[in-house]
């Protein structure tokens, strides 16, 4: 919590030496946590930024000060696994050990010709529910590799130079001439990122970038979505049927408009139209890579059905 302040209100001290750092070359994750720790003057109180939940927690708490909220937030410790470790545990194993049981099945280029999957590794790793509903959908909804989107991605990039793809979220003039001058060597969506990655610009961050140039996510798309106050409606993917009364209230009492199907675009501002049109063509566009990957029925984002249970 006294982090989130610190680095909600970023007093002048504390940003002197977050800029030393980065001009020095530390790219900014490590330069805000040794910043972090010279302003506290504790060794090791900035290595709490160092783990990706503790980061996430840490920007949640920053919003609610911000807001004012009366929002009281809560801890829960993490057991067992770390939030990067690749292997299964006995138990509650991290989300980036059980993608890796299921990708290690095959190489992205072979998941559509697999017959069968061995999912007995992960009884004891989620609710049998969900293991449940992963057998239902696979080859037919999954797995989704990042590989699978390559060539949209190499595609899109050759529509565009250097100077176009500033234009795009998360691209810098450093990461939008690197793009182009390795766009030779592209063969893969992972195998580029990792290509063109350095100290500074880290494999997620380029992943991301390469994302918002595919999904034609502009610096001023975000710029107008933050003077607009970020955000209009509220999509509706399901509930319980037992708890109908909300959904009542909530269309009473919000100011965000719930979208449940495609003609309540017409309750929207021409902004929150943009938004919407934006978040329909991601859904679309990643329904349309599961169809080529599996053959499986197209269904648009608001041709599916709402989940009551």
């Amino acid at each position: 919590d006294e982090i989130a302040h610190i680095l909600a209100e970023e007093p002048d001290a504390y940003r002197q030496h977050l800029k030393a750092f980065l001009k020095s070359g530390t790219r900014f994750p490590l330069a805000r946590q040794k910043a972090l720790e010279l302003y506290l003057d504790q060794e090791n109180f900035g290595s709490l930024l160092s783990l990706p939940n503790n980061i996430l927690g840490i920007e949640y708490l920053k919003a609610l000060y911000r807001m004012n909220s009366s929002i009281r937030p809560y801890a829960l410790q993490r057991v067992h696994s770390g939030y990067h470790d690749q292997e299964l545990q006995t138990d509650s194993s991290s989300a980036s050990a059980i993608r890796n049981a299921i990708f290690s099945s095959g190489s992205a280029s072979t998941f559509s010709q697999q017959s069968d999957w061995d999912a007995s590794s992960l009884e004891n790793q989620m609710p049998a529910d969900c293991l449940s509903v992963l057998k239902d959908e696979y080859q037919k909804h999954f797995p989704v590799h990042p590989d699978f989107f390559s060539l949209l991605i190499k595609s899109t990039l050759l529509h565009y130079g250097a100077r176009e793809l500033e234009q795009f979220q998360d691209l810098s003039p450093d990461l939008s001439n690197r793009i182009m001058r390795q766009l030779p060597a592209f063969l893969r969506f992972e195998q580029f990122c990792d290509r063109i990655k350095t100290k500074e610009l880290t494999h997620t961050r380029i992943s991301r970038a390469l994302l918002h140039i595919l999904l034609d996510i502009k610096k001023e798309d975000i710029r107008s979505y933050t003077r607009q106050g970020y955000h209009e409606y509220a999509r509706l993917l399901g509930f319980r049927t037992d708890s109908r009364g909300i959904l009542t209230e909530i269309h009473k009492k919000s100011t965000l408009k719930l979208v449940t199907k495609s003609s309540d675009h017409f309750q929207l501002s021409p902004f929150g139209r943009h938004m919407l049109k934006k978040d329909v063509f991601a859904a679309d566009l990643y329904e349309s890579v599961i169809t080529d990957r599996y053959n499986t029925p197209f269904l648009s984002d608001f041709q599916k059905q709402i989940v009551k249970f």
